[in-house]
Parts: structure tokens; C-alpha cells; sequence
């Protein structure tokens, strides 16, 4: 078809202009400022549109390349500051560059970057970009593959937004007799838009600010399969079953398989848990494969897909889906087709790849998952026959998480080695490699190794691979990796590529990482809340009567079915009741008839796998478990004090001591549990009256103990199943409590009336609750704000206990063994702690008044601030000691060792302490004048070391502070 531009070229370009903007507005999710239709932009151009087909394709062929100019400057990696205007004005001239005659062809159409008319627009795309946008992060060849994508998604784009302006245009080059340059059109399109995720899209940021694509980022990953086997035992008739396992690389293995596979041979599971790399290796996988072109490539989401009703066939149900997200309906998608194409394949002469990403998700469509599922694999099993009977061999890659997959394996009837696990990205090792059950190896052979590796691919840290990567991506000088990103400690977030990519774009990757190491909350909260938003935006049904606290209430559910059963494996039957316990009456009353509510579907959003006996699901990243077992913990709290205070329940203190227990079960604590209850604690603060509540509670299970045999928990229990509980239930409740009164607003100490009428009781609740011997565990003692003043605690170990502003009021701690413990805050008046150790101990803040520390060990304690007036410090060791701002007036500090000690601080008063000589003041550093100045008694020197500083500036106290850290490093 002949094309002409037109003779009104004025109001035709500024027509052109607007339109073309709304389309790439449209293409980049800005429905707002695209509300005015393109037809009603042509309409308010008076005189534009002339009639003459000619004119028309011109038109057409202009708003194509328009809009595809303004599509790649609102790319985020050309970081274009134009305004809509400048544009605009940059579209007109690749509008410019066309020639004002010549000829439209069927196969331009279907592929708009090789139509003659536009060579000149894309050979002056590169200089026309790096003039708008000199700060793009393309080269030159970048540029133009840019431009060139997108004017192959510019035809059906532009045709789609305006079919009744230009359906005589694309009628007229492609006629009936071109039906196949329709479908390659179809094809054309549907690769473009798989290449735009991979090449194009940016990956994921919390504040959508990050512009890398995935192909800049992404790393080709490892995987491994497993093969059964079965052989004779030597000697007997015994049968031995066992799995062998063989690592390779993904697109390797991947790429062998299509190309080599037999028809029969027709499907590719890939296994792997929620952040592995799954999806990013099924886009860059089809990326390439689209770019080689030796293959139809079928790339389908199936978070968005719902299967048919009974009767209905998967290949009826993927045409419909593929056609509902065909340009006509959906004008801003493009991975859509305008029938089946499913049903081209018969004539067609390329084989077909079908990519189905998300199997778990679409389970979770559906109100009977297990059966979808299964369902589906099976079918595609039948549909890739018939496509493969009836033409080109067709394939298929299905792709989703370890229990899905597990599912669909067994009801599909599809050997091991048809499943392909996804590998983690730190050094493999054997226990990564499903060979748990294996027998031992010298029983199956001698020599007998099960895994082969013959090209060394488990020994490999792909982390110290993909930070270059990464840095070179973001324009960043690539320097030696954070140690966040290969640390033991943040295994939860480094070996895994999306969680690793989340650490790494969040404050905690660099300077900060140990603040996530430490307090990994506001990641993991952050992460869960963005897993619901996802959800959440799929539309999927599960979640169309979910809120996020109902989101966050059953993951809570399931980690306290977890944490009763070894804080791994949730069980079907304990979340189901631990569920209608736990969830207030009204959010029972929707869970109830809430698919989505159940373990199966919950467990499907988070980090888990079936477990080994197929009762429920345990938690692939135990992390995962303890930080919602945390959450759990702090909100059944509050639900107590909702209990006490609710008409609805008529329960007595012993009613709701027993609800505790219910919830508890024999869940044990972990230190890693505790860290994440501190944290969350932080991050909800609870209210007075849920300290008050626990308060009472507790005073009651001092009397009365939890009410442990009335669980039925188990049939005729033992003595050391009831005792077991009851430690379980103490010790949990606890320590909640004193973590929640830690972070209350207005503290207050814990009072037990109990406590008080006993001399030995305190002694007796902490050997309880942190035993010794061979039930000790690591677990830092939590009784932070209780009020055991006066008591008996002679020897007590209780180093890095939690004693946060505690009441230890006259209590005898004398050779007791507090390293690491935490007194900050702490009421230790009159307190008798000789040769106390108190190495490392948080004592800032803390009231030492008239304290009896004679010979106590407090080297490299923080006393910063304390109240030591009257102390008797003779002979204790205050090496290297913290004592900034305290109050040492009247202390006797006789024999004292004050080497490294910081005396700094302007309440620093040494004025009238007792027995302080020269020689300690040499052994310790200070302030002489200003900032920090230490007030001396009368008659003593400023030794001639100590630190001079300006007079009320911030700087003042950075300078002490690296003077201070100079000198230490000095002293020999």
C-alpha cells in the first residue's frame, strides 16, 4: 500500500504529536494523563485527518515511529528529564526523517524495525537520544536496539488504541491472503514483549526508582536433578533404593533437553522456593531463545490464567486467556494473541516452547489447588502430544515452587529427572541435593559417590559473581563485596538471588549491615508486605476477601504450628486449630469458608515445602518461621489482654494461663526467636494494659503453675510430658512479657506479690526457666523491669541476661556471673556485688548507689552516666571501662584498676570521690578543658595526654572521641 503525508501538515503533526505521547503513556502505565482517547485527539485537530488512504498510512507510519520515540525516553535507563512537550518535540524529528512518499508492505507490518521507510529514523536514533537524554545508560548499539524494539510493539499499539482511525490501513496490507503475516505479527509481538521483561523492564525496587534491567543483573544459575535407583544388596535379596544426583547449569541443561529430547520426553519442571530465580531464568531463557528464532516461544504468566469449568480443555482455556490479553481488549499489554495460536501450529514451521510460570499461583486461583494442579500437568502432557502428532514438535517448561511441583510430579506420573531444582547461588553442599534417604554410600558400593559434578559447579559462590554485576549495572566502581553479602550470619538473605537482591537495594547491604543481621524484622516485614501487595494486585481469589493483618494472622498461625512442632513443620490438623484459637471470632467466621485460609494455601505464599511425613508444610528458610513465631508470640499477648477485657469471655486468670499453653504447646525458644520477639516488640509497642494483664496472669502461674494437665494434649501423659509443657508455657510467657515492658512507653517495674512473700522464689523461677546442666541451653535470661529487690541471688548465672531497668534494689548478687548482661537503666542501690563479674556489662544509666562492687570485675563496662555516689569500688576492675558522664562522687575508688577508663563528660565529677590518685587519672583518659572536661578534685593535674576541645559544638565531642580511640591504641 502506497503511503503520502498529507498537505495540512501543521494540524496533522500536532495531532500526531499528542496521540503518540498518549500511546507511550499508555505503554508505561500512566492512565491518568491517557484518559482523553486518541480518537477525540484526532477530532480536536481541525482538518487533520484527511481521507485519502494514503494520507492515512502516512499517518499511521508517523504515530508508529512518534510513539515509539517517545516510549524509549520514558524508558527509566534513558533517564530523560524532558517534559511531555520537549518530547514531543524530539518524536518530530524521527517524524521529519520519513520520506513524504512510498510503500507500506505486509511484512512491515509485522515487523516495523526492517520496513525501508523508517531506516532513516533508526539510523538516527542513537545521536537524537544521546541529545535528549546525555545521561542514558546505553551505548550507541543499545540505542538503536531500543528504538528498534519498540517500533516493533508500536504497530499493534498505535492500530489498538485507534482501530477505527486506521483498521483501513492494516486491512489494506494485510488482506485476507495474509493471514500468515498476521500471525508472525502475533509472534513478532508476543517476542517483543518477553524480550522487554528480560532486556527492557526494570527488576524489582521498593520505590520503583532503580532502572536496571534483569539482563544486566542476572545470573545464569546452577540446578541439580536426582535419578532413582534400585539394586540387590550384596549377599542378600534386600532391594536398596536410593538417588543420585547430577549438578549442572540450568540453560546448558535446559538447551540440551529441547534440542535433543525425544517427543515423548515433552515437559521441564523447575523446582524451586519463593526468590530462587526461578521466573528470572524462565525470561532469560526465552529471551535468548526468542532472539535465536529457532523456536515459537509461548511465554504465559499463570498468576493471571483460570482454568476452564469441568469439561473444558487446557488448550481451550490457554486461548482464551492468550486472547483475553490480546491489544484489542487490553490495549497496554502486548503478550496476547487474536485467536489461539495454539490452533497455527499444524502449518507451522518452527516447533513450539511453552513456558508456564507460576504453577503455584495458579493453584491458587482455584478453589480445589491440589487437583488444579495436578490437572494441569497432566493435561499438557496430552495437549504437547496432539501439537507434536499434528506438526513441529512442542514442549513445555513449567515452573513453580518445591510443593507445587512435588504435587504435579507425582499425579502426572513424571520420573525424577524430569524436575529440575533450582540450586542456591552460595557453595552447594551434599544436604542441598535430596539425598536424605539415602543409605549410607559404602552400603550401595565402594567407593559409591552419589553426586556428579563434573565440571566443579558446587564449590562456586555465584554471590561474588553477581556483585560486579550489580555494580556495573548501576554505573557504581566496582569494589570489594560488602560482607553482607557473603556472611553466615545474613544466610537468609544472601543465597537466594531475589532476597540477595533485596539486601543489596535495601540500607542494610553496606555500612548497616549489622543493624539486619541483628534486627532483620524491618526486612522481613518489608519483604511479606511486598509478597501480599503482589498477591494482592494478581486479583487472585484467595486474596479478595484478604486485608494485610488477615494476610499477616494466618502466616502467624501457621509459624505457631511450626514453633510447637521443632519450629520448622507446620501441621494440618494444629492450623486448623491453632487457627480458630488464635483469629478473633469475626475473622474465623471469614476464614472459615476462605479457601485461601487454609495450611495448604497459605504455606504456597511463603518460603515452605511439604514436609518428610506429608502431614504439612515446613518452612524452606527456617528464618521465615522464627521472625512470624516472633509476630505470633507478641499478638496472642495482646489477645489476652483482649480476653480479660472482652464481655465475651467470663474466663479467670487460670482460663486464659490455659489458652497460653494451647497456643504454646511445647514450643521451645530459640535465641534466634527471642531476637526477632525484641525486635518486634520495638516495632509494635504494646499497650500498658497488655503489661498489666500479662502481669496478673503470670503472678497467678506463680502460685498456681499453667494449667498444663488440662491441654489433653496428649493421652495419659507422662511427668516429663506435663513438665515439659510447663516450662515451655513459663518461659515463653516470660519472656514476652518482660520484652514488651522493655519498650513500653512509661516503664515500670514488674511487680510479683508472689516474689515478695519468698526468699527463694526468684531463685527457684530462673532455674526453671534457664536451666542448668544438661538442659542448659544458650538462651539469654530474659527479666528485664522485674522487681526482684532484696532477693537472694548469690552466684546466679545470668550472663547476658536481659535486666533492662530491673529492680535488683539490696538484692545479693555476690560472685554472681552477669557477663554481657544487660543492667542498662537497672535500680542497684545498696546492691552486694562482690567479685561479681560484670565484664562487658551494660550498666549505662544505672543506679549504683552506696553499691558494694569490692573486687567486682567490670572491665569494658559500659557506666556511662551511671550513679556510682558512694560505691565502694575498692579493688574492682575497670579496665577499658565506660564511664562518660557518671557520677562517681563519694565512690571509693581505692586499688581501683582505671586503665583505658573513659572519665570523659562535663557531669564527670571527680571532685570529691575517695582514694582516687595521680597514677589512676595517667592510667585513664579525659577532657582537660571544653567539651568532655573532667572535673578533678583540688590539688590533682590534668595529666598532659588527656584531650583539650572547643566549647559546645558537636564536632567537639567527634574530636574527643577519635582522640580518645587514638590513645588507646597506643597504650601497649
Amino acid at each position: 500500500m502506497k503511503f503520502s503525508q498529507p498537505e495540512k501538515q501543521r494540524n496533522i503533526i500536532e495531532a500526531l504529536r499528542l496521540s503518540a505521547l498518549a500511546v507511550a503513556k499508555m505503554q508505561h502505565q500512566d492512565p491518568i494523563s491517557t484518559a482523553e482517547s486518541i480518537p477525540e485527539i484526532w477530532k480536536a485537530a481541525e482538518g487533520a485527518l484527511e481521507s485519502e488512504p494514503e494520507h492515512i498510512a502516512w499517518i499511521f507510519l508517523a504515530n508508529c515511529v512518534a510513539s515509539a520515540a517517545i516510549s524509549c525516553l520514558r524508558q527509566p535507563r534513558m533517564r530523560c528529564d524532558l517534559s511531555d512537550t520537549d518530547m514531543q518535540d524530539v518524536a518530530e524529528k524521527f517524524v521529519d526523517r520519513l520520506p513524504s512518499t512510498g510503500v507500506l508492505h505486509a511484512h512491515d507490518i509485522v515487523n516495523l524495525s526492517l520496513a525501508q521507510a523508517v531506516e532513516p529514523c533508526i539510523s538516527a536514533a542513537s545521536d537524537e537520544f544521546r541529545n535528549a537524554a546525555p545521561d542514558n545508560l546505553y551505548g550507541d548499539d543499545g540505542l538503536t536496539g531500543v528504538f528498534q524494539d519498540a517500533l516493533r510493539l508500536a504497530v499493534s499499539k498505535v492500530f489498538a488504541q485507534d482501530p477505527e482511525s486506521f483498521n483501513g490501513v492494516v486491512a489494506a496490507v494485510t488482506s485476507v491472503t495474509a493471514e500468515a503475516e498476521r500471525r508472525e505479527l502475533a509472534w513478532q509481538r508476543h517476542g517483543a514483549w518477553i524480550n522487554s521483561t528480560f532486556y527492557q523492564a526494570p527488576i524489582f525496587s521498593p520505590d520503583n526508582e532503580i532502572d536496571v534491567p534483569l539482563a544486566e543483573v542476572y545470573q545464569e544459575l546452577r540446578c541439580f536433578w536426582n535419578k532413582r535407583h534400585f539394586k540387590k544388596a550384596e549377599g542378600t535379596d534386600e532391594d536398596i533404593d536410593y538417588r543420585t544426583a547430577t549438578v549442572a547449569d540450568i540453560h546448558e541443561t535446559m538447551t540440551e533437553w529441547l534440542l535433543s529430547a525425544p517427543d515423548n520426553d515433552a515437559i521441564r519442571l523447575v523446582a524451586g522456593g519463593s526468590g530462587s530465580g526461578k521466573s528470572s531464568f524462565a525470561k532469560a531463557f526465552a529471551a535468548r531463545l526468542v532472539h535465536t528464532g529457532t523456536h515459537r516461544v509461548l511465554f504465559v504468566e499463570l498468576q493471571h490464567m483460570r482454568m476452564g469449568s469441568a469439561g473444558d480443555t487446557l488448550k481451550a482455556s490457554i486461548g482464551r486467556h492468550l486472547e483475553d490479553l490480546h491489544g484489542y481488549k487490553q490495549p497496554d499489554k502486548c503478550e496476547g494473541f487474536p485467536s489461539n495460536p495454539s490452533d497455527w501450529h499444524g502449518t507451522d514451521h518452527k516447533p513450539l516452547l511453552m513456558i508456564f510460570d507460576g504453577l503455584d499461583e495458579l493453584t491458587a486461583n482455584q478453589d480445589r489447588a491440589s487437583d488444579l494442579t495436578q490437572r494441569f500437568v497432566s493435561n499438557l502432557n496430552h495437549m504437547l502430544n496432539s501439537l507434536s502428532n499434528a506438526g513441529q514438535p512442542a514442549k513445555a517448561i513449567v515452573l513453580g515452587r518445591d510443593l507445587a511441583i512435588d504435587d504435579a510430579l507425582k499425579e502426572a506420573d513424571r520420573p525424577l529427572e524430569s524436575v529440575l531444582h533450582v540450586a542456591p547461588i552460595r557453595p552447594m553442599t551434599r544436604e542441598d541435593l535430596r539425598l536424605d534417604g539415602n543409605p549410607p554410600d559404602e552400603r550401595i558400593g565402594e567407593d559409591f559417590d552419589p553426586v556428579s559434578d563434573s565440571h566443579y559447579l558446587m564449590e562456586q559462590d555465584l554471590r561474588l559473581d553477581y556483585w560486579p554485576r550489580w555494580c556495573a549495572a548501576n554505573g557504581q566502581e566496582t569494589e570489594d563485596p560488602p560482607k553482607s553479602i557473603t556472611d553466615e550470619s545474613m544466610a537468609d538473605l544472601n543465597v537466594e538471588p531475589l532476597l540477595l537482591h533485596l539486601l543489596i537495594i535495601s540500607d542494610y547491604c553496606g555500612a548497616r549491615w549489622r543493624e539486619a543481621a541483628a534486627n532483620r524484622n524491618l526486612v522481613y516485614q518489608d519483604i511479606l508486605s511486598k509478597v501480599f501487595a503482589r498477591n494482592k494486585k494478581k486479583k487472585l481469589d484467595a486474596y479478595k476477601q484478604l486485608e494485610e493483618k488477615n494476610f499477616f494472622e494466618l502466616m502467624e498461625v501457621f509459624a505457631l504450628a511450626a514453633f510447637r512442632n521443632n519450629g520448622r513443620t507446620g501441621d494440618n490438623s494444629a492450623f486448623e486449630k491453632l487457627r480458630k484459637i488464635y483469629a478473633k471470632p469475626k475473622d474465623n467466621l471469614v476464614y472459615a469458608g476462605m479457601d485461601g485460609a487454609s495450611l495448604k494455601s497459605v504455606a504456597l505464599l511463603i518460603h515452605s515445602q511439604s514436609d518428610i511425613k506429608g502431614a504439612g508444610f515446613e518452612f524452606v528458610h527456617k528464618s521465615f518461621g522464627e521472625y512470624l513465631a516472633a509476630r505470633a508470640l507478641i499478638g496472642a499477648a495482646d489477645r489476652l489482654r483482649q480476653r480479660r477485657e472482652s464481655d465475651e469471655f467470663d474466663g479467670t486468670d487460670g482460663d486464659h494461663a490455659l489458652r497460653w499453653c494451647e497456643w504454646i504447646g511445647d514450643g521451645v525458644l530459640t535465641n534466634a526467636v527471642v531476637r526477632f520477639l525484641k525486635d518486634e516488640a520495638r516495632m509494635r509497642p504494646p499497650a500498658d494494659a497488655t503489661i498489666l494483664a500479662l502481669t496478673e496472669i503470670f503472678n497467678h502461674t506463680l502460685q498456681h503453675g499453667f494449667p498444663v494437665q488440662d491441654l489433653k494434649q496428649y493421652n495419659n501423659p507422662t511427668y516429663r510430658d506435663l513438665e515439659r509443657q510447663q516450662r515451655a508455657a513459663e518461659k515463653c510467657f516470660l519472656t514476652v512479657l518482660t520484652i514488651l515492658a522493655q519498650v513500653r512507653e512509661k516503664r515500670a517495674t514488674i511487680s510479683f506479690s508472689a516474689l515478695a512473700s519468698s526468699n527463694t522464689m526468684a531463685m527457684a523461677l530462673i532455674q526453671r526457666a534457664f536451666p542448668f546442666g544438661e538442659e542448659a541451653t544458650d538462651l539469654p535470661v530474659q527479666m528485664s523491669l522485674l522487681d526482684l529487690s532484696n532477693q537472694f541471688l548469690w552466684s546466679a548465672v545470668l550472663n547476658s541476661a536481659n535486666l533492662f531497668e530491673a529492680n535488683l534494689s539490696k538484692v545479693s548478687l555476690g560472685k554472681a556471673t552477669l557477663f554481657n548482661a544487660d543492667l542498662t537503666g537497672a535500680d542497684l542501690t545498696g546492691a552486694l556485688l562482690h567479685w561479681a563479674i560484670l565484664i562487658d556489662a551494660h550498666l549505662s544509666g544505672a543506679r549504683l548507689t552506696r553499691a558494694e562492687l569490692i573486687w567486682a570485675d567490670l572491665s569494658g563496662a559500659n557506666l556511662s552516666g551511671a550513679n556510682l555516689s558512694g560505691a565502694r569500688l575498692n579493688g574492682a576492675d575497670l579496665t577499658g571501662a565506660d564511664l562518660t558522664g557518671a557520677n562517681l562522687t563519694e565512690a571509693d575508688l581505692s586499688g581501683a584498676n582505671l586503665s583505658g577508663a573513659n572519665l570523659s563528660g562535663a557531669v564527670s565529677e571527680l571532685t570529691d570521690a575517695r582514694n582516687l590518685t595521680q597514677q589512676q587519672l595517667h592510667e585513664a583518659f579525659g577532657g582537660r578543658t571544653g567539651v568532655g572536661q573532667t572535673i578533678l578534685p583540688e590539688g590533682m593535674d590534668y595529666p598532659g595526654h588527656w584531650h583539650d576541645a572547643a566549647e559546645g559544638h558537636r564536632e567537639g565531642f567527634d574530636a574527643y572521641e577519635r582522640a580518645y580511640r587514638v590513645w588507646l591504641s597506643s597504650i601497649p
